[in-house]
């Protein structure tokens, strides 16, 4: 049997549904983020993680732990998406490694 059948299983077809969900809202945005820089100015002028990364961090952890709820066996799909995650994050830092002047914003009194 190719695939997976949720028909009978109600509790994994809404684990799959809230899964996709945080799949849509993690390319939405990223769409956002893509002229974005890494880096915002916090409410006291500190230099913090742009509030979208750290939303898109804990909606692949949600939607880590909504598969692993499934308890369905290792899909192609869902290795490819976590080599992909590793490998985005991995550019990331590269660039916010090699572009320190770019988007950082001095601290005052260092």
């Amino acid at each position: 049997m190719d695939g997976f059948v949720f028909e009978d299983e109600p509790a994994r077809l809404e684990l799959l549904n809230q899964a996709c969900r945080a799949l849509d809202i993690i390319a939405v945005n990223e769409k956002a983020m893509e002229d974005q820089p890494l880096t915002v100015t916090g409410s006291m002028g500190q230099m913090v993680i742009h509030p979208l990364t750290g939303e898109n961090r804990a909606q692949r952890g949600l939607f880590k732990e909504l598969v692993g709820a499934m308890k369905l066996p290792e899909a192609e799909l869902i290795v490819k998406l976590k080599e992909d995650a590793r490998t985005d994050a991995a550019k990331k830092a590269a660039t916010v490694r090699w572009d320190r002047g770019t988007n950082v914003i001095p601290i005052q009194g260092a």
